[in-house]
């Protein structure tokens, strides 16, 4: 945390010498020479999470460089800027701006811009689970790369492209080009290329179930990364290693890798709660600045016409100094009464907003806790064939979960959704999760009636001493790992079956896991499956979403339709349509509920 605040302070220091600078050579027609001290303020103020002064600088330096002749420092503005917009989460401005990165290197046949831009384009569309236009700019971004000799980026390039096919289950593609990464990497020598070639050398032989060699691939991964102090990495490398230890039988150092998981969890948490709240109070003050411009605009056009006024006023009775005289005092107190409502309302602003961010500091520390619990891939991907998961909380933590846990005889599948969201909601499902794996880790449960019969008896004696209705509706499937059936139970939801051109509507019952109206038993039933079907389990999220042009909500009729059309696309495919079609349905609304949305081919 010192070397972070050290490192902090000095870039605050370069910034204000940065910014003295740019005040004595703004007003010159040097606009070379005022791009390039913007660009380095921009830059310096994206590292220290200050992304709206960056983008003021940013935006000063596009200007610029637009009255001279094409040149390559307007691609890397394009390049920084859609570094400043990821800051941001402004995904469209981000894309955007690496595309114009790309184009310009396109036109000066610069090929270091051109590979900036492209590699900009591939991380965009990995993080949108894009990977096959994700790999079409790695591709571009390599071309040029390999053409400049920079083994380096040529190495992490690869690796990322291994990656991309990896989680296209494209496992031979994958090998092939991480085994020509190897010698990239062996030639540029960095620890940062290393650690990222042998983490997905792990990875894959994880997916390869090839438990016992993938541990040594991660070891060696984190003893880089212990090398370098890179914290973040050290933890997502001990939960890696965690599991592979778990699958290879060496429980205790599975235990131990999870005990050093959350402690490097921790460190990091500590080391980038701060720049992530500033980035959230940035976004915060620029749409707050926006509207004071325009109440200042108002203010400023009411105050003009109140101003023609009095002048008016004073020459037409110049002689009634008096009166003139006894205006300007009412003028004067009241300036100065409002002078001490502007101080007040500054203060309180100021307590609110210090709030506001303790506030957001702890929801974003409740949400890492909330996705630890949520069942991560290394599980699904060893337990489905093909899967998705649409995960949209409306707010920062959520109601809904999506949830699994492997027996010795079972895989066990659950998504839910409880009572409320946000907050409240948030903590019925970590409640809920609780329940869940008490009845089958420790009760041994194996029949999902009678998993949501235990659940729904332990949130009534914890919970509902008042009679509230506090529970959860859901789905829980019971994969049984010898014979392949899968039995399943519903509470006030049913999981849907597409085969062929039908969609099969499975059968539930109609009462929530919780003090309900009803709290009969819980029916287990027998999931009628072929193998090709793909099943769907949702919660209500996605149907009662109000939009389109008459404002109405989308509806389970609509879904259904929408699951049948979308059941043949790949997985990937099928995520991402659903994601975008609800984005277009909702468009400027605002989103009423969490959404859950998991599609398994069976």
């Amino acid at each position: 945390m010192e070397k972070l605040r050290a490192d902090t302070d000095e870039a605050d220091s370069l910034i204000a010498r940065a910014e003295r600078l740019y005040s004595l050579i703004a007003p010159t027609d040097n606009h070379k020479k005022v791009a390039e001290t913007a660009i380095f303020i921009g830059n310096k103020s994206n590292g220290t999470g200050e992304y709206s002064l960056a983008l003021k600088y940013e935006i000063i330096a596009e200007k610029r460089l637009k009255r001279i002749p094409l040149c390559h420092l307007l691609g890397s503005t394009y390049s920084l800027m859609g570094n400043t917009y990821l800051g941001l989460k402004v995904s469209k401005k981000q894309e955007e701006s690496f595309r114009k990165c790309y184009q310009i290197g396109v036109k000066l046949k610069n090929p270091m811009t051109m590979a900036v831009g492209a590699t900009g384009l591939g991380n965009y569309y990995s993080s949108a689970f894009d990977y096959r236009s994700s790999n079409r700019w790695n591709f571009k971004a390599l071309k040029q790369f390999d053409s400049l000799n920079n083994h380096l980026a040529s190495g992490i390039i690869r690796v990322n492209i291994a990656t991309n096919y990896r989680k296209l289950k494209q496992l031979d593609k994958a090998e092939k080009i991480l085994g020509e990464a190897e010698e990239n990497i062996r030639l540029s020598n960095n620890n940062y290329a290393k650690l990222g070639y042998y983490m997905e050398i792990g990875d894959q032989l994880m997916y390869k179930q090839k438990y016992n060699e993938a541990i040594p691939a991660y070891k060696t991964a984190l003893d880089l990364a212990l090398l370098d102090k890179a914290n973040h990495n050290i933890s997502d490398l001990c939960k890696s290693l965690s599991a592979a230890y778990e699958k290879n039988k060496q429980f205790e150092e599975s235990l131990s890798a999870l005990k050093m998981h959350l402690r490097y969890k921790d460190k990091v948490f500590n080391e980038t709660s701060n720049q992530q709240l500033l980035a959230i109070e940035e976004q915060y003050k620029t749409e707050k600045k926006d509207a004071e411009i325009q109440l200042l605009s108002k203010t400023n056009a009411l105050n003009k016409s109140e101003l023609e006024r009095k002048q008016s006023l004073i020459w037409a009775f110049a002689f009634s100094g008096i009166l003139f005289i006894a205006i300007g005092i009412v003028l004067w107190r009241s300036n100065r009464r409002k002078h001490k409502t502007y101080q007040l309302l500054a203060l309180k602003n100021r307590i609110i907003e210090e709030k506001q961010q303790e506030i957001l500091s702890s929801i974003n520390y409740a949400k890492r806790i909330q996705y630890t619990l949520l069942a991560h891939d290394h599980l699904l991907q060893a337990n489905l064939n093909k899967y998705f998961v649409l995960f949209l909380p409306k707010d920062i933590v959520s109601g809904d979960f999506y949830w699994a846990i492997r027996t010795k005889s079972h895989f066990f599948l659950a998504v839910c959704d409880c009572t409320g969201h946000g907050v409240p909601g948030a903590f019925m499902s970590l409640l809920n999760i609780n329940f869940l794996t008490e009845a089958i880790a420790e009760k041994q449960l194996t029949d999902p009636g009678m998993i949501l019969d235990f659940v729904r008896n332990r949130l009534i004696e914890n919970l509902d001493q008042d009679k509230h209705f506090d529970g959860m509706d859901g789905i829980i499937l019971a994969m049984d790992l010898v014979s392949r059936e899968i039995r399943y139970a519903g509470a006030n939801n049913g999981p849907v079956i597409v085969r062929d051109e039908e969609v099969i509507e499975l059968t539930y019952d109609k009462m929530p896991v919780g003090n309900g109206i009803r709290t009969n038993t819980f029916q287990t039933h027998v999931l009628p499956y072929q193998t090709g079907d793909w099943l769907y389990l949702f919660t209500d999220g996605y149907a009662d979403q109000f939009g389109g042009e008459k404002g109405k909500k989308f509806k389970y009729s609509k879904l259904k339709e929408l699951l049948l059309n979308t059941s043949k696309k790949s997985e990937k495919e099928q995520q991402v349509f659903l994601r975008d079609t609800f984005t277009k349905w909702k468009a400027e609304l605002e989103q009423v509920d969490d959404i859950c949305v998991f599609g398994i081919e069976l």
